[in-house]
């Protein structure tokens, strides 16, 4: 069994290619309003307020760091099949979160938006459907006991996902109805199989954004204050308190993480 992970990380020299790229919707020189890391880490890679010029230029970089990327993942297949080795392999391709590039006026991956929490998941080997695609929602902590399941060992009673294996063989088969998303003690945000809710608070501000995934795949119209949808909010804001007891959110023996869920859920009851 081989796991492969990919991280990108390096930076390429490709300003030939850089006004040929076409920035990810939706563009903006600044994010509208703080999320808490708007001046953290990734955010400092760009000037702001960011221009459409310098981030083509990443963006190139980015596509072109894929490409070094994919090159290297077929050195390692080319000599799984040297070795007779692929019939009896399972590869997983997942990658870390990406970068924003620009989307919502972020550079970075520190939030909760699409382009930054959803990520590649690829699995090729023996019982895995050739060229097929899955719609499920999932968490890439499925793995685990999916790889199980693939070469039959049990999975241990502790472990608290779920095996994607039976969707290889019946594509319609349920598998999450909802995903919940933490970033650190600022952002909370759980979606179905067409809302999203994401919830804000820093330095005691609250932000509320709604999004119809199905029509509005590119997050670019906040529904939060539409009156036809403040059933949806109220309905997602219940889901979103159930899976932070269930998932322990500010309540894991951890100090770190213990830390950042009790302080978005103090400040997050305070700011109602």
């Amino acid at each position: 069994m081989i796991i492969i992970e990919s991280s990108l990380v390096a930076f390429a020299s490709t300003s030939a290619f850089g006004e040929q790229m076409t920035l990810w919707p939706p563009f903006y020189p600044e994010h509208p309003f703080d999320n808490g890391m708007l001046r953290i880490r990734d955010e400092q890679l760009e000037t702001f307020p960011r221009t459409e010029a310098k981030l083509r230029q990443r963006l190139a970089a980015y596509y072109a760091l894929m490409t070094h990327t994919d090159a290297q993942i077929g050195r390692i297949l080319q000599t799984l099949d040297e070795l007779g080795l692929t019939g009896n392999t399972i590869i997983v391709f997942a990658s870390d979160n990406g970068l924003a590039l620009g989307s919502h006026g972020l550079v970075g991956k520190q939030n909760i938006y699409e382009h930054s929490v959803k990520v590649p998941l690829i699995l090729s080997g023996p019982g895995i459907p050739r060229g097929a695609d899955r719609e499920q929602l999932c968490y890439m902590y499925d793995v685990h006991p999916t790889l199980l399941d693939l070469t039959g060992l049990k999975t241990p009673d502790t472990v608290q996902y779920k095996s994607l294996a039976p969707l290889l063989d019946h594509p319609e088969v349920p598998h999450r109805d909802h995903l919940y998303f933490a970033f650190m003690q600022w952002q909370r945000s759980v979606r179905d199989e067409r809302f999203k809710l994401i919830e804000y608070v820093v330095d005691g501000t609250r932000h509320t954004q709604l999004f119809d995934l199905m029509e509005d795949p590119f997050e670019t119209s906040n529904l939060a204050n539409a009156d036809d949808h403040q059933d949806t909010i109220k309905r997602l804001r219940a889901l979103l308190q159930a899976e932070r007891i269930k998932l322990n959110d500010g309540s894991v023996p951890y100090d770190f993480s213990r830390g950042q869920g009790e302080s978005f859920w103090a400040g997050y009851h305070q700011t109602r």
